[in-house]
């Protein structure tokens, strides 16, 4: 169940905010609402495969029974230890298998089968979640929670299937103080949050995402106008996209007064690529911290330790994203531009060091969406054709095929959109997540809100699934 569909927006969502704001009137105690949650969001996501609900409710079990046993017996070594092995055979199995196997066959020129095994949705977010939780429990950083806790916080859907990834401390003094009436200033915020989210995904992603599409699916290098496009749209896409998502899971939170973390902050206002990750997939970044950097050693041991620790982080990063090789080029090389910004002596210029990190950034992105390395080398490659300047790769300006526009026409038509996406992704002053936790719902923001759903309703039959539930 998407987000952005239909059923999701004017069926489950009222329907279980209602249910749940009428078991909060009828019992005192927070733990009807809490377990009608936990069902709620095993049939969401359920909804995209029911054999997924068996794999969650496993990883949750097991995770939960190590937890007790770090902290409530003497073996917190086998019991942390048995977390490590057990959340990374499960990502393992599930993610990597026929990713290691097939390199197996290419180095030894073996025949081991493929398994082609379906990859559920999220596996990568509440593997993350659950094995930070582990590592703090060890660490005698997190609390113990209650088993309805637990599962409200690994399983509460605005997070489930692509974060934040949200650790016990983000949510523990929420649970634990449980507001179970509804909150007029959180519903308008967290409708204020989604709508603005559903735009983002809808209005701008989606729409950007046809001239990503048309370009990266080409088969001959493309002329240096369409491959710019490409590039630029695929940077905007990606952002839209999951910040969308991102803005959509706090708004929703919002809605059920559950404050969830903030994952981004204009990231492409960054003057440095150390930067960009600090405002880019900012849960993520946390989780690496915690479970790599740290680890092996963070900054404490001298700037060619830390370098190695950053590029370990970062190949994990690439890994995480990806059972492909494209991925892992990807982590490697914002390692390398993080390592070589500590190397040096002193920062660039901050409007200098902005541009270059998006041009950095965006021109990285492409091995993030090519299938392979010869398709992001056929983009790279575009971006130095001028020979050919044939722009009929930008005439289609929908899915549903507005297509055979003249090509000046085309090329004002992406021009505009790509331009206006760019200033709405780099020029606000305050991210959403700040907006919304400061909105007051008067008659402009609920005119905003309006317009905004409005508009993304009108193009939710076009809805595409969200890039990062393919991680």
């Amino acid at each position: 169940m998407l987000f952005s569909s239909y059923v999701f927006v004017f069926a489950f969502l009222p329907l279980t905010l209602l249910i749940f704001y009428i078991l909060g009137h009828f019992f005192t105690s927070s733990v009807p609402q809490k377990l009608f949650i936990v069902v709620a969001s095993l049939i969401f996501y359920g909804w995209f495969n029911p054999s997924y609900v068996l794999i969650l409710a496993t990883s949750v079990a097991v995770n939960y029974s190590l937890n007790l046993l770090i902290v409530r017996t003497g073996h917190k070594k086998i019991g942390i230890a048995a977390g490590v092995v057990f959340n990374l055979l499960l990502l393992g199995w599930f993610k990597y298998r026929d990713f290691f196997v097939d390199n197996l066959n290419a180095v030894f020129k073996a025949d081991l089968p493929l398994r082609h095994i379906l990859l559920p949705l999220g596996i990568s977010f509440f593997t993350f979640q659950q094995l930070s939780f582990l590592v703090n429990s060890y660490r005698k950083e997190a609390q113990t929670p209650s088993l309805p806790d637990y599962l409200f916080f690994v399983t509460f859907f605005p997070q489930l299937v692509a974060g934040p990834i949200v650790s016990y401390e983000d949510v523990s003094s929420q649970l634990q103080d449980f507001r179970q009436s509804p909150v007029p200033e959180n519903i308008g915020a967290g409708i204020y949050a989604f709508s603005m989210g559903l735009f983002k995904k809808l209005v701008i992603a989606d729409t950007v995402s046809v001239f990503a599409d048309n370009v990266f699916s080409m088969t001959d290098t493309p002329a240096f106008p369409a491959a710019a496009a490409g590039v630029l749209a695929y940077t905007l896409q990606i952002y839209f996209d999951f910040s969308g998502y991102s803005d959509m899971a706090v708004g929703l939170g919002k809605m059920f007064n559950i404050d969830l973390p903030m994952n981004f902050d204009l990231p492409y206002r960054s003057s440095s690529v150390s930067e960009f990750w600090r405002r880019w997939h900012i849960t993520l970044g946390r989780s690496l911290l915690t479970l790599v950097y740290i680890p092996l050693g963070g900054n404490r041991k001298g700037k060619a330790r830390t370098c190695v620790n950053y590029m370990i982080t970062f190949l994990v990063s690439g890994l995480w994203h990806g059972a492909s090789w494209t991925f892992v080029v990807w982590g490697a090389l914002h390692g390398l531009a993080v390592c070589a910004e500590r190397l040096m002596k002193r920062p660039l210029p901050k409007k200098l060091g902005t541009v270059l990190t998006f041009v950095f950034v965006s021109l990285v992105w492409v091995l993030f969406r090519a299938e392979s390395f010869s398709s992001a080398v056929n983009v790279w490659s575009g971006l130095v054709n001028f020979a050919d300047m044939d722009l009929s790769s930008l005439k289609a300006v929908s899915s549903d095929g507005i297509v055979g526009l003249p090509w000046e026409l085309a090329l004002i038509l992406v021009t505009v959109i790509l331009a206006a996406a760019l200033v709405l992704a780099v020029l606000p002053k305050k991210n959403l997540y700040k907006r919304c936790r400061a909105v007051e719902f008067d008659t402009k923001a609920g005119l905003t809100t309006a317009v905004a759903f409005i508009m993304a309703v009108v193009c939710m039959s076009r809805s595409q699934v969200f890039i990062y539930f393919n991680f």
